[in-house]
């Protein structure tokens, strides 16, 4: 029906921006978890792309060179760096920040090796063989069961996570619909009316996703922590007197005295003000 698939397309376009938003508002974000924060807005900005190109391939004609056609092949092309970059932010957060061994660039060697077989079969002239959807599946699963693995594992530290504390589950929870979607979509492949599900849920998601985070004002909360990011003193330090502050705070109750000062605070915990 015409007005219906206005509508999805509709919900798809607002999906598409606000994940571009939602890369803009977290991919500016300072403080101690700046890696995380851009390497989240990457995420977000790849999957706007690829709810676009999802649209162009299904709205677009058919045909070897059609807009439709290339879209669909850029489209398998960014899949496979999908389920490493959920890993590797995963991997940040829960290390705070701190990149994974060297080797973890080895997870990307599929989608790099795909992304070469395409260049070089389309600048032959010929057309590349796209690979089972079904295996594509299989491998984002994989590594989102292994992004699930790893927050399930160190969750009890997510105090210190700051605003991933709300993403980090979020986004799982987000790629854990979309396979859901996708295998929907996988079974019902020949039933045209199932044809936009994965789009729609992963713009309905966007949307979601968005609202509750302007709600609680996340996307801007690690803004405040910009102030602290030329601070001289070492993360490690930083928890100890974090740590010494909360034991002084337990035993002491030093905020019950009318009289005390930053200075005096600071030259407790020993460290500047």
């Amino acid at each position: 029906m015409p007005g219906i698939e206005s509508l999805l397309t509709l919900l798809c376009l607002l999906g598409a921006l606000q994940g571009l938003l939602l890369a803009a508002a977290l991919g500016s974000l300072g403080g101690e978890y700046r890696r995380s924060n851009r390497l989240l807005g990457l995420l977000f900005l790849g999957a706007a792309v690829v709810l676009t190109l999802i649209l162009v391939s299904h709205r677009g004609g058919s045909g070897p060179g059609s807009a439709a056609s290339q879209a669909e092949l850029l489209e398998y092309a960014l899949w496979p760096f999908a389920g490493p970059a959920l890993l590797l932010y995963v991997s940040l957060v829960t290390r705070r920040d701190r990149w994974p061994p060297r080797s973890f660039g080895l997870h990307f060697a599929p989608g790099a090796v795909l992304l070469a077989y395409f260049v070089v079969t389309l600048g032959a002239g010929e057309t590349p063989r796209l690979p089972r959807a079904e295996w594509m599946m299989l491998h984002q699963a994989v590594y989102t069961a292994l992004a699930l693995h790893r927050f399930r594992k160190s969750r009890h530290e997510s105090a210190r996570w700051g605003i991933h504390r709300f993403w980090v589950p979020c986004l799982v929870f987000v790629v854990v619909l979309q396979h859901a979607a996708q295998l929907l979509r996988w079974w019902f492949r020949h039933e045209a009316v199932l044809r936009d599900v994965v789009p729609v849920t992963s713009a309905a998601c966007f949307v979601v996703v968005t609202l509750i985070g302007l709600r609680k004002a996340l996307p801007f909360v690690a803004r405040s922590g910009s102030r602290y990011a030329t601070s001289t003193l070492a993360p490690a330090r930083a928890q100890e007197a974090a740590e010494r502050l909360r034991a002084i705070m337990e035993r002491d109750r030093p905020h019950l005295r009318p009289d005390l000062t930053l200075d005096d605070l600071a030259g407790t915990l020993g460290v500047p003000k």
